[in-house]
């Protein structure tokens, strides 16, 4: 694929230079600077005997980090700047990379000086609000549900956050949210125009309106699915903290990186300017959505407090 005119994108403030396609990133938007984040498919060299592992999938050595996804693909990222990807010959390339754009793109805001939450993210009044959590919790789901009531969409799955200003900011994501079928027959959504995630999977992208400007993060919800609705409560001081630190993505690998204190010094930052809220969401997409107002009034409040 040398050689070939490189496919541009843009997505997480990063401007994206790729060999492969990215159709679920946008092809123009904000970005935090000009230096580029290129991809490029070709062998990638093992790890260094030397290199540091920061669990099965990941190796640092230096500004080197390896990234090993079994059966799919090797990446090496340099610097935040350079990817290199070896896809396994056995891959459908669309779905390799589709399975790696959140595990790969984490460790490249990272490096880049970001602090990349596993979270969704929508519009609120002047700023934004982000859910987090355990893995199918509701993320995507609750971020659907107020895109439906007119919010628009920051970021799903992947947020990037960035520190390097005094008020912390949300770059934009991919336009679309990943939606499991149950989710969209809830909510009354056409799966005509939709795409599946992946071939293996019946997730579907789902394009949405989203926002096209860097936003103030003001609410960050920690969502959990044991409850009614009516459980809220605000953190603060090291409960504040531990959500964002749990919530991270290669939390377990920032010593291998030896990003562990400016990691921690980003989620502080983080901590002390945006609301961190614990919600016991109900199960069911109808209950939840049913209940959201409640959350959504509590933001309020604590907004004309300030």
């Amino acid at each position: 694929m040398r050689g070939c005119l490189m496919h541009e994108h843009v997505a997480w403030g990063l401007r994206i230079l790729s060999d492969w396609p990215l159709p679920e990133l946008a092809a123009r938007g904000p970005v935090a600077d000009n230096t580029p984040v290129t991809i490029q498919a070709g062998a990638v060299r093992a790890a260094p005997a030397d290199a540091r592992a920061a669990g099965p999938t990941i190796r640092v050595h230096g500004r080197e980090v390896w990234l090993l996804v079994t059966g799919v693909a090797r990446c090496l990222v340099n610097d935040g700047r350079h990817v290199a990807i070896e896809i396994q010959p056995e891959q459908d390339p669309a779905d390799a990379m589709a399975a790696l754009i959140g595990p790969l793109f984490a460790i490249v805001l990272h490096q880049r000086g970001f602090l990349p939450l596993h979270a969704s993210a929508v519009e609120v009044d002047d700023g934004a609000a982000a859910f987090v959590g355990r893995s199918c919790v509701g993320k995507s789901a609750i971020a659907a549900v107020l895109h439906s009531r007119g919010r628009r969409l920051v970021s799903d799955d992947l947020l990037a956050v960035d520190t390097r200003r005094d008020q912390p900011v949300l770059w934009p994501g991919p336009p679309s949210l990943h939606l499991w079928p149950d989710v969209m027959d809830a909510l009354g959504m056409d799966d005509s125009t939709t795409r599946r995630v992946r071939s293996d999977l019946d997730k579907r992208a789902v394009e949405v309106r989203s926002v096209e400007a860097a936003l103030p993060v003001h609410h960050i919800t920690v969502i959990d699915a044991r409850g009614t609705g009516a459980d809220l409560d605000r953190r603060s001081g090291f409960d504040a903290l531990s959500v964002l630190v749990a919530s991270s993505w290669h939390a377990t690998a920032l010593e291998a990186m030896e990003m562990r204190a400016a990691h921690f010094a980003r989620c502080a930052q983080v901590a002390r300017s945006a609301a961190i809220w614990r919600w016991a969401r109900p199960d069911g997409v109808r209950k939840m959505a049913g209940s959201l107002a409640g959350l959504e009034a509590a933001w309020r409040a604590s907004e004309r407090s300030q």
